[in-house]
């Protein structure tokens, strides 16, 4: 199973895995730091799960997340 969170704060991704790594420990994280990263990883890897951070620079977490749900599982 795959987790992707994106955030333009490299601070903020480290603590959410942090934070949900003991809850899923045997699910994949994956990090982007922007939208169009995020589009790339969802691509590449189905993902089960996304954490969007609201305000990012470019397109923002609502609008990622209505592109993101043609990838999900």
């Amino acid at each position: 199973m795959n987790i992707l969170i994106a955030d333009d704060e490299p601070l903020e991704l480290e603590q959410m895995i942090y934070l949900l790594k003991p809850h899923f420990p045997n699910w994949t994280f994956h990090t982007a730091q922007d939208a169009s990263q995020a589009l790339q990883l969802a691509k590449k890897h189905r993902m089960t799960i996304a954490f969007l951070d609201i305000q990012m620079p470019g397109k923002d977490g609502i609008m990622l997340s209505k592109e993101l749900k043609r990838f999900m599982r």
